[in-house]
């Protein structure tokens, strides 16, 4: 069963909307998504989106490219009607929200950026059963990852510091493209909420 709030299967579209000030990425996703948001007039001004690229239910969708923006969105339902509203985020940490990563629908860099990413924590064990992760990371022109954080945690626990070390052992083939948003935020989930999962194979190693 998906978590609430990110939709089932039969929900998702194609999303591709790149690093924009946030009042054109908002005009993207509603012309994608068929979907719009109630937002003060003020609120998205010098605000600017994360990329969201891939199969995503709407309100997934949106949650990732709020991601860094300071903002959250609250889904009111009332008598049939469902309205998304922008809001500023709370100053104490949120709830991580989960989000659908699907790699196989992304192209390019990113994809195999997201592939490299879950292949090292796989093989690292550092994957368990109820494990969310918000990563944060750059990528330097040798392919390696900088500086990766987890965000809501010091770092401190040994399965933080087993998930921060293997980040820091990837290496891609190819520099990061001009394009590529850095620095570069990425959400991963456990199993049973939607996420990859690890192979056998990944696992034993």
């Amino acid at each position: 069963m998906p978590p609430a709030g990110a939709g089932g299967q039969d929900d998702r579209i194609s999303f591709d909307i790149p690093a924009l000030p946030l009042t054109q990425a908002m005009d993207h996703f509603a012309d994608l998504s068929g979907r719009s948001a109630v937002f003060p007039a003020n609120l998205l001004a010098g605000r600017r989106s994360t990329p969201v690229q891939g199969m995503y239910a709407p309100e997934a969708a949106l949650r990732l490219m709020l991601v860094g923006t300071g903002l959250s969105v609250e889904t009111i339902r009332s008598g049939g009607i469902t309205a998304l509203m922008l809001r500023e985020a709370p100053a104490a940490p949120a709830p991580l929200v989960p989000v659908e990563v699907d790699a196989s629908a992304l192209g390019g860099y990113e994809a195999v950026l997201q592939a490299r990413v879950w292949k090292a924590l796989c093989e690292s064990g550092v994957i368990d059963g109820d494990r969310r992760s918000l990563l944060r990371f750059s990528v330097d022109p040798g392919g390696f990852l900088q500086h990766p954080r987890l965000l809501g945690s010091d770092g401190g626990r040994p399965e933080d510091r087993r998930l921060l070390e293997a980040l820091r052992r990837v290496r891609l083939d190819t520099a990061p493209p001009p394009s590529l948003q850095q620095p570069v935020t990425l959400l991963i989930l456990p199993e049973q909420a939607g996420g990859p999962s690890c192979s056998r194979k990944e696992a034993s190693q």
